[in-house]
């Protein structure tokens, strides 16, 4: 994922990416600082762009079909999520991105 700074940041923000079954049930999840916590959000400079690889691990017994990955960043103190937009500049539903993703048999 990438993420640009259009303000200072305040906080350190926990970023995660969630896939939810069909029913919108958490099924996996990976969340942690961006880039492992090596470089604060609290550092990030105004309009710099920062790039996170995240892997997320799927259940074994996951049958193939059609899910949802949503991903976003929170306040691990409270649990607050940060506002966002996406690429058009409209707010995001529930401060996360939604993608659709497609699970294909092995």
């Amino acid at each position: 994922t990438h993420w640009r700074a259009v303000a200072p940041i305040a906080h350190d923000y926990t970023l995660f990416v969630h896939l939810l079954g069909p029913d919108g049930a958490l099924l996996s999840q990976a969340d942690g600082q961006p880039l492992g916590g090596r470089y604060p959000m609290t550092d990030w400079l105004r309009g710099q762009t920062v790039r996170d690889h995240r892997t997320l691990p799927l259940p074994p017994e996951l049958p193939a079909g059609d899910y949802t990955a949503t991903i976003g960043l929170y306040r691990l103190d409270t649990l607050e999520r940060l506002p966002g937009v996406d690429a058009a500049g409209r707010p995001l539903p529930e401060a996360e991105l939604r993608l659709p993703l497609k699970v294909a048999a092995p």
